[in-house]
């Protein structure tokens, strides 16, 4: 009866033991497998100085795919409004652009690039034409019977290149890099 006991009970602590590092395991990798995600939404605004050129954005960016290719790099698409003071006056613009942001933590570093219209200002002249009609009249007067001016708007290239503070499902956003029409900028949302 004790030989029974004492063979029943070594089989009990080798099969324990052989599974137990098993159930560990599992329990380990189901809690690092899960990403933590950056949250979906974020409203920001930034400000540049670029030698006499300041501007200001304000920022809307929608995360579009995160960890793509398990490597911790995610996608987002953001657009903006923004004005910019400078030597000769100053202009306004919006911007789109698309990026992508590395890192799975808190710390990221972060590029985009896409398109800035300037829509009013001094950077909105591409090219300004004005046309004057005048009538001249018997006694040598004149008037100016119709002013037009005709302006097509200035859409560039933008792009950003930077270091970001966001912690996974944090909502603060810290930014600071380089880039057109930011200049050297930092950004808080």
């Amino acid at each position: 009866m004790k030989r029974i006991t004492f063979n029943l009970l070594i089989n009990v602590i080798v099969i324990s033991a052989a599974f137990i590092p098993r159930f560990s395991v599992a329990q380990e990798t189901k809690t690092t497998s899960a990403e933590p995600k950056m949250c979906s939404n974020a409203i920001y605004g930034s400000v540049g100085i670029g030698g006499l050129y300041f501007p200001a954005t304000i920022y809307y960016e929608r995360m579009l795919k995160q960890n793509m290719w398990k490597r911790g790099i995610s996608s987002f698409a953001k657009v903006g409004i923004g004005t910019a003071a400078h030597w000769e006056g100053h202009s306004e613009y919006f911007l789109g652009q698309y990026g992508m942001l590395t890192g799975r933590e808190k710390n990221h570093f972060e590029a985009s690039i896409g398109f800035v219209y300037f829509y009013r200002g001094d950077m909105y002249s591409g090219s300004r034409t004005t046309s004057t009609t005048i009538n001249i009249n018997e006694d040598g007067t004149y008037n100016i019977i119709e002013e037009k001016t005709s302006v097509s708007a200035l859409s560039l290239l933008s792009g950003s290149i930077g270091y970001r503070y966001q912690k996974p499902k944090g909502h603060l956003v810290f930014r600071a890099g380089i880039g057109w029409p930011e200049a050297v900028y930092v950004s808080l949302g």
